[in-house]
C-alpha cells in the first residue's frame, strides 16, 4: 500500500462514487517501491464489492 497513492486518490474530484471506490482500491494495491499496481480483476471486483462487468464499466469512466 502507498499512503501517497491513497491520499491522491481520495483527492480526485469529479468521479461517480463507484468509480471513486475503484480508484481508492487500486491506490490501496499500489506498491510504492515498484510503482506497480496489478491486482486481478476478480480480486479488485471482490474488494469493491461489485461484479467484474460493473468494475470494468467504472474503470472506463
Amino acid at each position: 500500500m502507498s499512503g501517497m497513492a491513497l491520499i491522491w486518490a481520495a483527492n480526485v474530484k469529479g468521479l461517480k462514487p463507484a468509480a471513486k471506490i475503484v480508484l481508492i482500491q487500486l491506490a490501496d494495491f499500489h506498491n510504492k517501491e515498484t510503482g506497480q499496481c496489478s491486482p486481478s480483476a476478480k480480486r479488485l471486483a471482490d474488494e469493491c464489492e461489485m461484479g467484474r462487468a460493473t468494475l470494468f464499466r467504472h474503470m472506463t469512466t
